[in-house]
């Protein structure tokens, strides 16, 4: 399938994304037929910084500044979370934490738990996750742990990580 490129300048080409396809790295959900897994990675490589950033801002601010939930256009879900593309197209996995089969499929998991069969609450929360794996917060996110001030999740959330 063509992709429809610009070229910016003689070095950098940017891949257009649809609003079918960015709804579908946000949220998982493509209103339109699912792009192949390719193309999904080539934007979500060309993109991600753009599209976590978006994805973790204020719900609140967004739609005080006037914005609406409309195709191709879902809110921001906050900090502590992450798009599902950042899910399908890193190696995070979300930890059970009551017994479940397993193991799943990766074209099984949403937002890093099983789509099907399988309650999300038998595994951690984002947030739970995030924290867990220090390394990946973002900055605002460890500003959000220090302001509220439990000491316990401030220690685990801040102490040096090798994610697995």
């Amino acid at each position: 399938m063509p992709t429809k490129r610009v070229r910016t300048n003689r070095n950098l080409i940017v891949t257009e994304m649809s609003s079918s396809e960015r709804e579908g790295l946000l949220n998982g959900h493509f209103w339109c037929a699912e792009p192949p897994k390719e193309r999904q990675a080539e934007l979500w490589q060309e993109h991600a910084a753009e599209l976590v950033e978006f994805w973790t801002s204020d719900p609140a601010e967004w739609s005080r500044a006037g914005n609406k939930r409309g195709f191709g256009a879902p809110p921001p879900a906050g900090l502590f979370r992450r798009p599902a593309a950042w899910w399908k197209f890193s190696e995070h996995r979300r930890q059970r934490i009551l017994g479940s089969p397993g193991p799943w499929d990766d074209d099984e998991l949403h937002f890093g738990v099983p789509r099907f069969g399988c309650d999300e609450d038998r595994f951690e929360g984002e947030k739970g996750f995030l924290i867990r794996n220090a390394a990946l917060l973002l900055p605002a996110e460890k500003e959000a742990l220090k302001a509220e001030g439990n000491p316990a999740v401030l220690k685990a959330a801040l102490r040096p990580t090798t994610i697995q």
